[in-house]
This record gives structure tokens, sequence and C-alpha cells, in this order.
């Protein structure tokens, strides 16, 4: 039955079972039938790549944590488990070894046969672990009153890069951009315009601390003014026109940076006021009375999310009548789950957000949703140079803009040092390596080996037209069965990444792959004496299109030519 399964693994042209989920579910199997009181769900298991070669290719720790539950020893239960499987010939052996690991190294035989089957498999890298549920990504979001800073870069290429993945897991995803079109900021970004207008229509007028600072309001107020002279003698119909006006120009650079210089793409983009328009805040509090969920205090109504894991009690109205940010961000996710009926919601906010994480949650639960929304919280970038933290810009202000930093960088560059990063990490980023071409710079190192195949591969195109030219070869060294390998993790870490969220494994995973290449290309010819080694071309082939996939999910080109 095993041997069967495993035929699953690489079926021309349709999703694999990679061989990490094949172990997993052979071992689960054949441990519920050999002692069925086991639940899963209090085990820690898996099989994972050990970091040592001679621990095998796989590697898993059931047998311990089998240990306390059946009281047998790990290396008797490891020994057990081996024995009723009839592992499948991918597996050149499979042993248990103290403290009772069980280690699984693949066959090469089997390594030589994927080459072919990658190769003609279209969907080569998916999986379908999603299994067509719903899930939205929301990023970004940052209030339309200012360009984006650096830190956003880092929330931007984080939720396009998971979006791609969970897509490539089967999901159906949905990105979206949620905009606070409403309340203090947007009433300061209408003054800051407002002043400036003024200024520059002759009026000599001072302009206010605590409007935003940076030159683009003032071209906000120049765009402002060859469209409209603003005759109006009302000045309160003055100042809602140029708010509203100001909001809609600053929302369309966003939207357009977003889409021309940093190739994200939204799905949609939600408005708080369309929120507050559909009553959506006026119906979650609804729902909460109807409950008996909130309570009113010293005027001000209360939500009872400590009964659901806060730390204490939050407002939702004020004393003087006014919602909180907390009542809108409820509405706004009960929207997402309740109405649009999303599957799973995945937020990723900026270090500031921290501490409304663990209130959102607890609010989650109170309303029946728990487990269904995600929130990734990403940490602080700084941009290094010379060893030295760079603070201002002219553009904004008071921090440098993502829009300066790609100028800087380029885009790739950009996308790929971001990425390297777990979100829960501080970053610096280094402007002096990022502008480096060389092989320190990691961007440059992935791109140069995907380069260096195109060149091969145009060469060998040659030789093809030639039979005199061309030989069938072998695959017999350790540099190449290193590369197949390599190459058969694709799939395994695209289903990490959308399970654990972890999107800097897809930078590394491509720093791996472009060093098995290197290693490969330094002993092994594709072409040698004018004789093309057409098992290695193949191979070759394989490795230019796993790398191609790769930088694809990540939103960084593979250039042909250096």
């Amino acid at each position: 039955m095993s041997s069967i399964l495993f035929l699953l693994f690489f079926c021309y042209n349709q999703i694999m079972i990679t061989v990490k989920r094949q172990i997993e579910d052979l071992i689960k199997t054949t441990v519920t039938k050999t002692w069925p009181e086991v639940d899963f769900r209090k085990i820690d298991f898996k099989a994972e790549r050990p970091k040592e070669k001679r621990y095998g290719d796989y590697s898993s720790n059931i047998a311990m944590q089998l240990s306390s539950f059946v009281e047998k020893e790990a290396m008797e239960i490891g020994k057990k488990i081996v024995g009723k499987i009839d592992w499948p010939r991918a597996f050149e052996k499979v042993l248990v070894v103290a403290p009772g690991f069980i280690n699984f190294y693949l066959s090469h035989q089997w390594l030589k046969n994927q080459i072919k089957n990658v190769l003609e498999n279209k969907k080569f890298g998916q999986n379908d672990l999603g299994k067509n549920k719903r899930v939205q990504v929301e990023f970004v979001s940052a209030n339309p009153t200012g360009p984006l800073h650096v830190g956003n870069g880092r929330g931007g290429f984080l939720g396009d890069v998971l979006a791609n993945a969970l897509a490539m897991s089967g999901y159906k995803v949905q990105r979206e951009y949620y905009i606070n079109d409403r309340g203090k900021q947007i009433d300061i970004l209408g003054e800051s315009v407002r002043y400036r207008f003024f200024q520059l229509s002759g009026i000599k007028i001072d302009y206010p601390d605590y409007c935003y600072q940076g030159e683009y309001i003032i071209d906000l107020a120049k765009k402002l003014s060859m469209i409209n002279n603003y005759k109006l003698k009302d000045v309160s119909e003055i100042r809602e026109r140029i708010k509203v006006r100001a909001l809609k120009m600053m929302l369309l650079q966003i939207q357009r940076f977003f889409s021309k210089t940093l190739k994200v793409k939204y799905d949609r983009w939600f408005s708080e006021s369309s929120l507050v328009k559909r009553k959506i805040p006026e119906k979650m509090l609804d729902y909460l009375r109807q409950k008996e969920l909130s309570y009113k205090k010293d005027g001000a109504l209360w939500f009872k999310t400590s009964f659901f894991g806060d730390e204490k009690d939050r407002v939702l109205i004020k004393s003087g009548g006014e919602p909180t940010y907390f009542l809108t961000d409820i509405a706004y996710h009960f929207d997402k789950l309740a109405l649009r009926k999303f599957d799973k919601v995945i937020d990723i906010w900026g270090a500031d957000h921290f501490g409304h994480r663990g209130r959102m949650l607890s609010a989650m639960r109170a309303i029946g949703f728990e487990g269904k929304l995600d929130i990734i919280i990403y940490q602080l970038v700084r941009l290094m140079q010379n060893g030295q933290e760079i603070r201002m810009s002219k553009r904004a202000g008071t921090y440098v803009t993502l829009e300066e930093l790609i100028d800087e960088v380029g885009l790739d560059v950009a996308r790929f040092f971001f990425l390297m990063y777990a979100a829960d990490t501080h970053m610096d980023f280094d402007l002096n390596l990022a502008k480096e071409k060389s092989e320190k710079n990691p961007v440059y190192y992935v791109q140069y080996a995907h380069a260096r195949i195109c060149s091969i591969i145009k060469n060998a195109n040659k030789l093809l037209k030639r039979k005199d030219a061309q030989d069938k070869g072998a695959i017999e060294k350790i540099e190449e069965y290193d590369l197949i390998k390599e190459v058969l993790k694709l799939p395994e870490i695209i289903e990490e990444v959308a399970t654990n969220y972890e999107v800097q494994k897809l930078p590394f995973y491509a720093q791996n792959l472009a060093t098995k290449f290197h290693d490969f290309y330094t002993q092994c010819r594709v072409i040698d004496q004018d004789k093309l080694n057409l098992k290695r071309f193949k191979l070759i082939k394989v490795v230019k299109m796993t790398l191609e996939k790769v930088l694809k999910i990540m939103g960084v080109s593979a250039p042909e030519k250096m």
C-alpha cells in the first residue's frame, strides 16, 4: 500500500504530495493501527530535514514522542514502526538510531528519476494544503496621510509573498488594504493641505506645528490649486472640499505606488467609511448587547474581553459618545468573518500595534471566531549606511520613504532583503551591501546562478542539433544528488510558509539552491570539449525552472544576463 501511495509524489502535471508529508502520513497511519489510544493532538510529531547528512535526508521524532504514551523505550517503538511499514523504493534505507530517531535516506535511483518528473510537471511546487478554503491577507493599511515609510515595505512584501505561497498551497486568496479614511488624522491632512494651499495662493499665514511636514503636502496643495480655485464663501465648505480632495489624491498616489513601483496587486481597497455607512459597528454593538458581552460604566460602554483572555475589559463607546478604534476594528473583522465568510483572516501589523493584538484575539473568541484570525507583527527596520543609521527624509519630513529606498537599491534588492528576516526580529537594512554587485549580495548571488544556467542552456541548445555532440552521460557525483535533493525541497518550503507564515524560508532556500548549483558547476561539466551531457543538461533545466518559481513567488526577477 505504501509503495502505491508514494507514486502520488510525482504524477505528471499534478499537485504533488511531498516526501515529508508522505513520511508523516505513513507513520501516523501505522501508529494509529498499532496504538489506537494515541491522541496525535497531544504529540509534537514531525518529520524534518536534519542539518547533518549523516542523519539522513529526513528524520522523525515520533518514537520519542510516543514513549510516555505507550510506556516503552523509544528505540523499541521506532523499530516496531519501521518493521510494520513496507517502505517505498524511494528510500535506500530507514534506520532507527539512539535515542530513538527514525532516519530516512533517499535512493539515488529514485532521485535520478525525479529530474524527468519535475521537468514535465507544470504544477511542481504546488500543494493542496488549502483545499480551496477562502483566506484573506490584509497588509500595510497605513493611514493615507503621507508617503509610505521603509517599515511599510517590510509589511507589504511580507503580505504579498505570503499571499503567493498560500495561493500555491491551494487557498483562494484575497489581498486587502484597509483605508483609515475617517478620524483626526484625516482632518489634520486636510488642514495641512489647506494651509499650504492658502500660502501658495499668496495669503500670509503661519503653518501650524500640528500639521504634517514634508514636501509632499506642498505637492498636494499645488495639484489642488490646478484643479479648483475654491471661490466658495463658506469656510467650512472649503475646509471639507479640500480634505476630500487631499484624501483622494493621497490614496491615488498610494495605489499607483503599490501597483506600478512595488508590483503589489490588491484585490480590494476597503474603506472605514464604507463600514460606517453600512452601520456594521451598530450591528456589532447590538450583537454584543444581545449576548450580554457589554456593559455600561462611568458613562462609557465596555466590552467584557477579560472573560476571553484579555488583561482587562475594553471601551467600545467613550463617555462622550464617540466610538473607539477598537469597536470599528471588531466590526471590520465581523464583516470579514461573519458577512464575507472568509475561512481564515491574516492581518499583518507593525510593531506599534503589538498591544492591540491580544485584545483583538480576545474579541474574536467572544464573538465566536476563535482560531479564524491570525495576526503577524513585524518588527522595526533601521536603514544603515557606513555603520550609521539614516533617519531623515526631505520628502516625508521625518522618515526615509519606501520610494526613496526603492530608487536607491532597486525593487529586487528591497524585496529580497526585507524577506530575509523573520517578522518578529528587528532588521538592519545594509545599504552598502544592497548596492554591491558581488557574491556578497545574496540577491546578486541568486540571480547570477540563474543567468549562468541560461548561458549554459543557450550554448547547449546549439549542440542539441548535432547528434555527434551529444553524450547521454550519468548522474553519479555527490554534487548532482545534492542539487536534485535541493530542488525537491521547494514544495515543502512553500507548504511550510503557508502553514507557519515564515516567508524568510524562501530567500534562504533560493540562496541554498544557488549554492548547490555553484558547487555542481565547479565539479560537473554540462558541456565538456564540445560534448553535451544530456542528463546534466536536463538537471540544470530543472534547477532553472525551480529558481524561477521561487523568485516569482518572492516577486524578484530572474534575469538571463548579468
